[in-house]
């Protein structure tokens, strides 16, 4: 039996704005554990382990996310209780909430319950970081095209993801 495959659908940080996004946390000086500018996203959806003979299902889910491009507009720098370092919303655009309500549907229809707790984009900029005495205003745009399918994987140094596939988001 293989191995499961450590599974999450989200939305890619593009490379310029993940290296901008990455030198500004950087200048910040905060403490914690910088998550890696190539892991930046937005998860549309948490599916923890999986066995690999789910990615045709998963794929197939992903192939029928037919939404619209978007651009969603970070408002602010918060330090949630977990500990992360998080760039949040105030007003997510609708075409992502569609996304992600439809892929929580599509996994639900095959037998794939998602988390319990409400939808709140989000693009993690650290783990285990220091607290903030209060949310900060940011102003940062990510422009969404795409949708993939992520694996994560332990390597020696730290936790990477790849994509396993990737679907556009149509013209909006």
């Amino acid at each position: 039996m293989s191995a499961a495959l450590r599974l999450f659908f989200a939305i890619p940080c593009p490379a310029t704005l993940a290296t901008e996004l990455g030198h500004w946390r950087d200048g910040l000086g905060l403490a914690g554990r910088p998550v890696p500018v190539e892991n930046f996203h937005v998860t549309l959806a948490f599916l923890g382990g999986h066995p690999p003979d789910h990615l045709p299902l998963l794929a197939d889910i992903g192939a029928r996310l037919n939404g619209a491009a978007f651009s969603l507009a970070f408002t602010t720098l918060e330090r949630w209780r977990s500990g992360a370092l998080v760039l949040a919303s105030d007003s997510p655009p609708a075409t992502l909430m569609s996304l992600a309500e439809t892929l929580r549907h599509h996994l639900a229809e095959a037998g794939l319950p998602g988390e319990g707790r409400p939808y709140r984009p989000h693009l993690t900029l650290m783990r285990d970081a220091a607290p903030l005495p209060q949310p900060l205003p940011v102003d940062y745009t990510l422009t969404a095209d795409r949708v993939g399918l992520y694996r994560s994987d332990s390597t020696s140094q730290g936790v990477r993801y790849h994509a396993v596939q990737s679907w556009p988001l149509t013209a909006p």
